[in-house]
């Protein structure tokens, strides 16, 4: 029995564990704290599942936890520490990539006035001797 996996990798002529072309239906299992960290919204995966049981993740305006399943569709609102996010999965993604190939898996719907309203992060000051 062939699959697309198998037929992608004929027909790129790509082999090798790096290049893992066993695409995701939206039936199959991706849990929120890990699509979360593979979409590099958070820097490790406890922070996304700190996010989660901390309330700072939510799904319909509800809190998300950790282990919910991700499907295709679904619009999530996530507070980072450096700004809001409203994201709409566009692709379940189980491993962490390069920011340019992660942003392909998600849809960023955040409103522009949220992204004015960003508080910038403060520098810390330096001393400087005269």
């Amino acid at each position: 029995m062939r699959n697309l996996s198998t037929d992608l990798k004929q027909l790129f002529g790509i082999t090798g564990r790096f290049y893992n072309f066993d695409l995701m239906t939206d039936k199959e299992k991706l849990r929120l704290d890990k699509y979360l960290w593979s979409i590099r919204l958070f820097k490790t995966r406890r922070l996304a599942t700190d996010a989660c049981n901390d309330n700072r993740v939510k799904y319909q305006e509800e809190p998300a936890k950790p282990g919910k399943n991700v499907h295709l569709g679904d619009i999530y609102d996530v507070r980072t520490e450096g700004r809001k996010w409203r994201i709409k999965v566009t692709g379940l993604l189980h491993t962490r990539l390069k920011y340019e190939e992660a942003i392909k898996y998600y849809t960023d719907l955040t409103p522009p006035e949220e992204l004015e309203n960003r508080k910038p992060r403060r520098l810390p000051s330096i001393a400087v001797s005269a």
